[in-house]
């Protein structure tokens, strides 16, 4: 029997594992629930987030791609930056 530690407590299946984080992210705060989305945005598990919170998830994978793009456009201008100075000094 494979038996995983959740939140304190030893869950023994999926089902039951899922269903203890439920019950502890429903005790908590709200911005408990908003850092679970965010963590699972941020861990590209944008399915999960998009079941639990659609709208909140939506925006959050939105915001993360948009970063990710500006950041990648970013490095190639740098390396082209690079690449030409080193071209031009050489």
């Amino acid at each position: 029997m494979k038996c995983t530690f959740v939140c304190g407590q030893v869950a023994t299946s999926r089902d039951q594992q899922v269903s203890k984080l439920l019950d502890v992210l429903s005790r908590r705060p709200d911005r408990a629930f908003d850092r679970f989305i965010n963590a699972l945005v941020y861990t590209h598990q944008d399915d999960v987030a998009l079941l639990l919170d659609g709208r909140n998830a939506r925006q959050l994978i939105e915001s993360r791609d948009q970063h990710v793009h500006i950041t990648s456009q970013r490095s190639s201008q740098n390396d082209f930056y690079l690449c030409h100075n080193r071209s031009s000094n050489g």
